[in-house]
């Protein structure tokens, strides 16, 4: 491959994606992944890109977002909304209720940053983090700002890109 070749890309479903990061993660890399849903809207939207860094190298708190096995299902990416001992409660910024409890061993990431565009964005400090804990406390006006998102970006017709199938659920 020459410098001027795109790199190759490959869809991987979360069913075999899930040990490949853990072991990217057990290692101490970081590693990026495109996000498929709307669960995390409007900090984390359908075909961004976030970056994830191992749960070791960083102390949970109520605000993170963080990439977990849940029980029944693959993988999600929620916001930590409470914590209780051992256990964490999360939930999608998109959503009214969080799910749980669920051990914090079943956390395999933090996200650290989103990317827009060329551009990353932190999520795990400075003004998105204070903009994050604001949202969670402001559950009853969500459904009503995510329309009025949605209805904004449709107005001034602004389009994700949809990310390769098989990317984990947001």
């Amino acid at each position: 491959m020459t410098a001027h070749e795109p790199r190759a890309t490959r869809e991987v479903s979360t069913r075999h994606l899930a040990p490949l990061l853990e072991e990217a993660l057990h290692a101490g890399r970081t590693v990026r992944m495109t996000v498929t849903g709307g669960s995390m809207v409007p900090f984390i939207g359908h075909g961004e890109t976030v970056e994830l860094i191992p749960p070791a190298a960083h102390r949970l708190s109520a605000g993170d977002v963080v990439l977990a096995r849940m029980p029944a299902s693959d993988l999600v990416l929620h916001r930590v909304a409470r914590i209780a001992g051992h256990s964490l409660f999360l939930q999608g910024d998109a959503q009214s209720v969080a799910v749980g409890p669920i051990s914090r061993d079943a956390v395999l990431a933090v996200a650290s940053g989103v990317f827009r565009g060329n551009r990353r964005v932190a999520l795990d400090a400075g003004p998105m983090r204070v903009a994050g804990l604001v949202w969670m406390r402001g559950a009853p006006i969500r459904p009503f700002a995510i329309r009025a998102v949605r209805s904004g970006k449709a107005l001034i017709g602004l389009h994700r890109r949809r990310p390769p199938a098989g990317a984990p659920a947001a």
